[in-house]
């Protein structure tokens, strides 16, 4: 219903990070989310939303005006909206400016103007013109296309501004008077009913349900189907809860200015009474966007405040980044080799032209009515242009139309791939765009989020710690333990009436308080009707609420007031108090609520290093610090627990200022952020829990077998670093036998000191050790804060160029885009990819070459803003090896195919000037030059670049290493570009002067001369047949499709010429031609002519291609040879390409800092000597505590970690160490 603004047009919204309650910036808790950059601006500026130029900071609406305050609503703009491209005034000129600013397109332009001039052109039948009407044929295609483009947005949008919607209205009998979206205007109060979508950004007044909650889903925005909360002030809600009172109250709203923050609304509504003015602040929590639909409420009333363009919704659709292909660029550079050809050859022929008119007695001939005149200046200097026309062929006008109908028919293979469709959702692969089909054949390095694109993100809990004590829920018998204890064992004993009340029990029950308040999660009922459904934009939230429902404290529902809770079957109901919204920034939500017992606590979570800073003192941490490592260790995400009882004096005096940073219009954030801080101190723990967010199918064979391709693999999340370190080695980021760097620095001289440290280090072992395998990094948020400042960049640039994968950790979706922004200013010619599955990661996928998005439980923000959508990372490796590199040898080869067959037939003008005494008179026809490109070479290369197969894809997928010229380019670069040039160079050759040795132009059986036309048509079917047979020895598949174009272009050459050379058609075409191509087919020596020029052109390639596959054959060719006979992988002779590379030594053990803050930092590969400071460890692997070592300057103490556990970090990093040395 709202494709127009829903998910068709928000195809290239610039999205910011989505909160997990309204007016927050994130929705992951374990701070692995950060805001927009828009976001944190906005913070920077004190929340204003400026608009430039005079356009106030603070809009004013006014409610139920009178006629002075309505004329103020009536300027703002109307709520029609318009996503067309193109108006009835500027279709035509904005259309023709858009296609001749390409250079094609221009070139031809002037070719066909050229063409007409009659002392240029060297045609003067209706052919002259040929040119122009293959050019306006490719203009009329692009423009019916983007027409109709257009027309189908035009009628969405003709059908969402005749949606009807109910206005409140003064004038009439009818109080609720219908209406259409279009007609809506600011200041408005709108009656939406359920399941009805809201037409405009609006405020809402009153909503059907009493609490004053009413529920949306934004699906149609960003493809969430969980419902979210809004509510109704109360204060405002009573003056508008009936008809009558909404129509009469009056009062205004105070709110920002229309920005394109979709996430934020501050503001401020006052009611009129009398000569009093009742003010109260307004939030996200009191908006609605455009687009959202009403869910499970009956109506909710509501004052619209921003309007059409001005809306937030199509304040964000904005027109992504128009990205070409390597392909496509490199294909308009290289154009210049032709163009270049062209212009020397019509240089070196014009001046020729000019010096044989001179020479020779024929410039006195009696047909030249004024000879002199013939050899001067300026017809020498025109016939430059004549030899222009000659040879502006050479430029191929058709190859951007071929490129385009080979895309079509990608995406249509990409899509309709059945094994990329995740069987779980149903969904499909999708190629957004077309433009970069060949991209995904030349990908360098894949830039990935962990949590929904690597892992599942579907959240289960694990563990917990409570009290110093570590207990698992639904763990298998090889997870548990003396160490981990059933979860039952804890809550079981606060369901005890008679329990003690120690303080054990009251962590425990206010362990399960906050998971069961401090929330945002949504319940609603199941299909049954009888079971509850939490849904909520975090994942994390689902988890925790549904394990503290089956330990007996199940959240049951919430209003706008109070929070009910079951337990031990009967209801308790919290009264909300507030709600501190969780952000990046922040790292932490709280609930401040008034239980049953009439006490005020805060319960809070977030992220660990946050609730651990601010704990009240006194408390023992040392067990939960060690917890939460192992937790870590595991690769589980960590959040962090605690409460807080406030005195309700202090609450009060608290509560007032709260009020107050709320109700600020300007610098609202901070002021709020200034005063929460205030009540989320000198908290008391209460535990720690783990979440499990397991690895998706196939990852590690993906990963794997991307890294086998060439690939470079990074991996960037928000988590902690041993969870990511975990999560590398799991998922096969990082081998068992691979040695870890790990720079983790807090200022600038800090981390160039590990980068050059490590720099030099495997620098040196590059030098001394033959076949050494690559590194992996590992780099944190802040430091890499530090890396990409420009004293640095380079060097730690570099320093990723020497290791096989990267894992950042801690970073903020800014940094994820820095980093690919990074690489694409360092790696020239590298091609980046960047997948993601949520709003975090959409700045990432903008950034790359290529943006995949992974259709999620995040939303769908990284699938509108990506070029590929798939459904499950695993379906990335046959994207990349299988289509990927089908795409980009189908393109390069039908490219280079495509130059070389119109060069071929331009080159034989060349050699035909000296024949016509440089007079620019053409060989051919221009209406056969026409139809050589429409017709009879057209078909086979499409088909070459939309279905040929070097590998099928079984054996693509199994020998990933021979995806690797692709990155390197090897199909598609100067020198093969050159090289074909000069193919087609001989072959027109060939095809010419055979034909002219064979004395093809001599006398016919009769005795009459061939004549000019009737050699240019042996030399024409020379071309011809030369072409398509040459396209032989580079299909490497033919299916019936190919076959078929093969079979379908020769018949054109028979029936198109036999048609054109007809008496009654040539007639009015082309006099010239009468009958000539029908006498030449008669004569034998025309078809040995031809079977002689393909053999003789034809041979050396065969015999060449023979040699190399028989004699020196790459890997392709050996693949190949075990796709003919059906072998495998272990039947190829010789050694694993990837396994030549081992080491040759030892792994360097795993090095950790025995701060408490965890960190890791660098290496110090200096050996033991006691009289020097240095890196030294102990084992513990025997179960004694490890010493640590102290060192000086910068470096702290540290430990080995030698831990034979099967989950441990150590294990990994210790699988061909003795753990003894750190050198070999």
């Amino acid at each position: 219903m709202l494709d127009a603004e829903g998910t068709s047009m928000l195809a290239e919204v610039d999205r910011e990070v989505r909160p997990s309650r309204p007016g927050t910036g994130v929705q992951d808790l374990s701070g692995a989310r950060v805001p927009s950059e828009t976001e944190a601006s906005a913070r920077r500026r004190g929340g204003r939303a400026r608009r430039g130029g005079n356009e106030p900071e603070v809009r004013k609406v006014w409610i139920n005006p009178d006629e002075d305050h309505a004329r103020e609503n009536r300027r703002f703009p109307t709520n029609y909206i318009s996503t067309t491209k193109y108006s009835p005034w500027n279709l035509l000129p904005k259309f023709l400016f858009e296609q001749f600013t390409l250079f094609s397109n221009a070139y031809f332009l002037a070719v066909g103007c050229l063409y007409a001039v009659d002392k240029i052109t060297p045609v003067f039948t209706g052919g002259r013109y040929s040119t122009l009407w293959t050019l306006t044929v490719v203009i009329v295609v692009a423009f019916v296309k983007d027409v109709w483009e257009d027309l189908n947005r035009l009628r969405s949008d003709r059908a969402v501004n005749r949606h009807a919607t109910r206005r409140l209205a003064q004038d009439g009998d009818e109080h609720v008077q219908d209406t259409t979206w279009a007609r809506v205007h600011v200041g408005d109060i709108l009656r939406i009913e359920k399941d009805e979508a809201v037409p405009a950004d609006m405020v809402i007044l009153a909503c059907s349900s009493d609490d004053g909650v009413a529920y949306i889903e934004t699906k149609q925005l960003d493809g969430e189907s969980n419902l979210k909360v809004k509510v109704s002030i109360p204060d405002v809600s009573d003056h508008f809860d009936n008809i009558q009172g909404a129509l009469e109250t009056r009062g205004y709203i105070d709110c920002e200015a229309p920005n394109e923050l979709m996430y934020r609304f501050n503001g401020s509504i006052t009611i009129l009474q009398g000569e009093e003015e009742v003010v109260l602040p307004l939030s996200y929590e009191n908006f609605l966007l455009r687009g959202c639909t009403l869910r499970n409420t009956e109506y909710v009333l509501g004052v619209v405040v921003n309007t059409g363009r001005e809306t937030k919704l199509m304040m964000n659709i904005k027109p992504a980044p128009r990205k070409r292909s390597t392909v496509e660029k490199k294909t308009s550079y290289y154009y210049f080799v032709p163009f270049t050809m062209q212009i020397v050859f019509c240089s070196i022929l014009a001046v020729l032209s000019r010096s044989e008119c001179r020479r020779l007695p024929i410039r006195d001939a009696w047909y030249f009515a004024q000879p002199d005149e013939n050899c001067a200046f300026l017809p020498s200097f025109l016939r430059f242009f004549t030899y222009f026309l000659t040879f502006s062929s050479m430029i191929p006008i058709a190859l951007n139309i071929f490129i385009e109908i080979a895309r079509v028919f990608h995406t249509i293979q990409v899509s309709s791939d059945g094994d990329m469709i995740d069987e779980s959702t149903g969904t499909k692969s999708e190629a957004r765009t077309s433009n970069l089909t060949t991209e995904l054949g030349q990908v360098s390095y894949v830039f990935s989020d962990k949590t929904g694109t690597l892992t599942a993100n579907r959240m289960v809990f694990k563990k917990c710690s409570v009290g110093g004590v570590v207990y698992g829920w639904d763990l298998d018998d090889a997870a548990t333990s003396s160490k981990v204890l059933p979860v039952e064992k804890l809550s079981s004993k606060l369901h005890d009436q008679n329990r003690s009340g120690n303080l054990e029990d009251v962590i425990g029950e206010e362990f399960f308080k906050v998971l069961s308040i401090c929330h945002a999660v949504v319940p609603e009922p199941g299909p049954d009707g009888q079971s509850v459904i939490y849904q909520s934009s975090s994942p994390d939230e689902v988890a925790l609420a549904t394990f503290a429902k089956a330990q007996g404290f199940e959240f049951a529902s919430r209003s706008n007031k109070e929070i009910f809770v079951q337990r031990d079957g009967h209801e308790e109901a919290y009264e909300i108090l507030g709600v501190i919204d969780f952000d990046s920034t922040r790292k932490r939500m709280s609930v401040i609520v008034r239980g049953p017992d009439a006490k005020v606590k805060v319960y809070t979570k977030g992220a660990d290093s946050v609730i651990l800073s601010r704990l009240a003192p006194g408390q023992s941490l040392n067990k939960a610090k060690d917890d939460i490592g192992a937790f870590a260790v595991e690769g589980l995400r960590t959040l962090a627990l605690a409460y807080r009882q406030v005195d309700d004096a202090w609450f009060d005096q608290w509560s007032k200022r709260y009020a107050e940073a709320r109700g600020s219009l300007t610098d609202r954030e901070r002021e709020v952020e200034v005063v929460a801080d205030e009540i989320e101190r000198a908290l008391t723990f209460v535990g720690v829990t783990a979440i499990e967010d397991k690895l998706q199918d196939g990852v590690p064979d993906t990963l794997r077998s991307l890294r086998q391709a060439g690939i470079a693999i990074w991996i960037l999340t928000g988590d902690k670093q041993e969870t990511a370190i975990n999560i590398g080695l799991s998922s096969g980021t990082f081998d068992e036998d691979m040695d870890i760097v790990i720079i983790n620095e807090h200022d600038v001289p800090g981390t160039s000191a590990q980068i050059d440290r490590a720099l030099g280090r495997w620098t040196a072992l590059a030098v001394e050790t033959e076949g050494l395998k690559k590194y992996g990094l590992v780099i944190d948020g802040a430091t890499l804060h530090f890396a990409l400042a420009p004293e640095l960049e380079t060097k730690f640039i570099n320093l990723t160029r020497m290791a096989k994968s990267v894992v950042g950790c801690r970073l903020s979706p800014k940094q994820k885009s820095e980093i690919v922004d990074c690489v694409r200013r360092h790696e020239k010619g590298k091609i980046t990819l960047g997948i993601g599955d949520g709003a975090n990661d959409v700045g990432m996928i903008r950034a790359a070459h290529i943006g995949v998005g992974i259709v999620g439980l995040e939303g769908q923000e990284a699938r509108l803003a990506s070029d590929f959508s798939i459904g499950q990372f695993r379906f990335l490796k046959k994207l990349l090896l299988v289509h990927g590199r089908w795409f980009y040898k189908r393109i390069t080869k039908m490219a280079l195919f495509t130059i070389y067959k119109n060069i071929m037939l331009a080159l034989n003008d060349l050699y035909w000037a000296p024949f016509n005494l440089f007079s620019g008179q053409p060989l051919l026809d221009p209406w056969m030059s026409g139809m050589y490109n429409i017709f009879f070479t057209a078909l086979s290369p499409i088909a070459l670049g939309a279905f040929d197969q070097e590998l099928v894809k079984d054996y693509a997928l199994t020998f990933p290493e021979v995806y690797r010229k692709g990155p390197k380019n090897t199909a598609y670069n100067l020198s093969k570009f050159i090289a074909w040039i000069l193919t087609a160079w001989w072959h027109s050759a060939l095809t010419f002067f055979i034909a002219f040795f064979a004395r093809a132009d001599g006398p016919r059986a009769n005795g009459q001369p061939v004549g000019m036309w009737p050699f240019g048509v042996i030399v024409y079917l020379n071309v011809l047949f030369t072409v398509l047979f040459y396209l032989w020895l580079f299909q490497n598949s033919w299916t019936w499709l190919t076959f078929t174009a093969w079979i379908l272009s020769i018949i054109a050459v028979f029936l198109f010429l036999g048609l054109f050379c007809l008496f009654s058609l040539s007639t009015n075409t082309s006099p010239p031609m009468n009958l000539v191509v029908q006498v030449l087919w008669g004569q034998p020596k025309t078809w040995l002519i031809i079977l002689l020029v393909v053999l003789i052109a034809c041979l050396p390639r065969l015999t060449l291609r023979t040699y190399r596959r028989s004699y020196r054959p790459n890997l392709k060719v050996l693949v190949q040879e075990l796709q003919r006979k059906r072998l495998k992988r272990e039947d190829l002779e010789g050694k694993d390409p990837d396994k030549d590379a081992l080491h040759q030594r030892r792994p360097s053990v795993s090095i950790t800092r025995g701060e408490e803050s965890m960190v890791f930092s660098g290496f110090n590969f200096e050996p033991y000597v006691p009289s020097k400071s240095g890196t030294f460890y102990v084992e513990k692997g025997s179960g004694e505590r490890p010493l640590l070592f102290p060192r000086t300057g910068s470096d702290t103490k540290v430990t080995v970690d030698v831990d034979h556990s099967s989950t441990s970090f150590g294990k990994h990093r210790r699988a061909k160490s003795d753990g003894r040395v750190l050198l070999p």
